[in-house]
């Protein structure tokens, strides 16, 4: 197997110093408010927009499906302990309960409604969803898919130690999945459709995201990046100094990424070259979220910032007066959920 270690210590690393720049924006204002629904007594998660459809994971256990045009309710499913949301080709998603009693629950959108439920035979670690293809890693580590409502395994899959718990499927070919699969402390498996191990490298902490685009841009927790070609071969790695906050975005070409010093990153995803950078007034309250040809982010108590690509003197920063708990947009709508349970409708200028 082809060993590839991508690390800080690695020779001929390009090291990027990353330049906060001034926050320049519009005045804060009051949004525009089309509608407003107390969902729960708290909600943590972004709501998941498929079509018309807002799809909501409750803390408490659970998924509510809710319409974007009043944001009445379409749809429950109860759970015990919080879900995960992946959407899926065409008209499905589906939720997930990690751990000892995992669970996959089918769901599809139009309308709302259950389809099946598997159990996980063994300790659910993790899932990633393609088109409409689910790998799911579960304790061994022992790779597995779920095919039309159906949990198969794959074989052989043979790798050592403990500790594999990041799954995310790169491609798709011929409708076979492949999928990368590692752990935390950077060592990374590229495994074939079949479940056979191809190749080993190493990023340092493990990945964070990986993102398509004409090839692939593995995003690792500690700020190392590597984008890989439709061979998952090296093209280009860069070092951002810093670990991650919350999910990268990948958006028009360019990859949004929050970093810990309290910037937020745009580079090119073919070139790895940094655009510009933006100073954040404090952590993320969730992760960021596209909206139009820009970002939104809240980075300040009950703010959204959305940043357009052409430079924060055309920013805006909208005063929700609620703690953020996430972010969606689609077709001049902003919705947001909020640490008191709310569903929050805003009008977009």
């Amino acid at each position: 197997m082809e060993a590839l270690i991508i690390g800080r210590l690695m020779a001929g690393l390009c090291t990027i110093c990353v330049l906060g720049t001034a926050n320049h924006m519009r005045i804060t204002t009051e949004p525009t408010i089309s509608w407003k629904r107390h969902i729960s007594s708290r909600l943590a998660s972004a709501p998941l927009l498929k079509d018309d459809v807002l799809w909501i994971p409750l803390v408490k256990g659970g998924v509510e499906a809710r319409s974007t045009e009043d944001g009445r309710r379409l749809f429950r499913l109860k759970t015990r302990k919080e879900v995960r949301l992946f959407a899926l080709s065409g008209d499905s998603l589906c939720a997930a309960r990690f751990g000892d009693d995992g669970r996959v629950w089918l769901l599809a959108n139009n309308p709302p409604r259950l389809i099946g439920e598997i159990k996980m035979p063994s300790r659910l670690l993790g899932i990633d969803v393609g088109g409409s293809d689910i790998a799911v890693l579960m304790g061994g580590p022992v790779l597995s898919e779920i095919r039309a409502g159906t949990l198969q395994s794959l074989t052989p899959l043979q790798l050592a130690g403990t500790g594999w718990s990041d799954i995310h499927i790169t491609k798709n070919v011929d409708g076979k999945f492949a999928v990368l699969i590692g752990r935390r402390e950077g060592s990374i498996a590229i495994l074939s459709h079949n479940g056979s191990v191809e190749r080993m490298f190493r990023i340092d902490g493990g990945i964070y995201s990986v993102e398509s685009c004409g090839g692939y841009v593995i995003v690792g927790r500690n700020g190392m990046l590597a984008r890989m070609n439709s061979e998952m071969e090296p093209v280009w790695t860069r070092d951002l100094a810093f670990s991650l906050q919350t999910d990268p975005v990948l958006s028009a070409g360019e990859l949004w990424i929050p970093l810990r010093n309290r910037t937020i990153v745009r580079l090119s995803s073919k070139t790895g070259n940094v655009i510009t950078s933006y100073d954040l007034a404090g952590p993320l309250a969730c992760p960021m979220a596209p909206v139009g040809t820009g970002m939104a982010y809240s980075a300040a108590d009950s703010i959204i910032t959305i940043v357009n690509r052409r430079g924060l003197e055309d920013s805006t920063g909208l005063k929700i007066g609620d703690r953020i708990a996430g972010i969606a947009s689609d077709q001049g709508f902003l919705y947001v959920t909020t640490e008191r349970g709310n569903l929050i409708c805003c009008v977009l200028d």
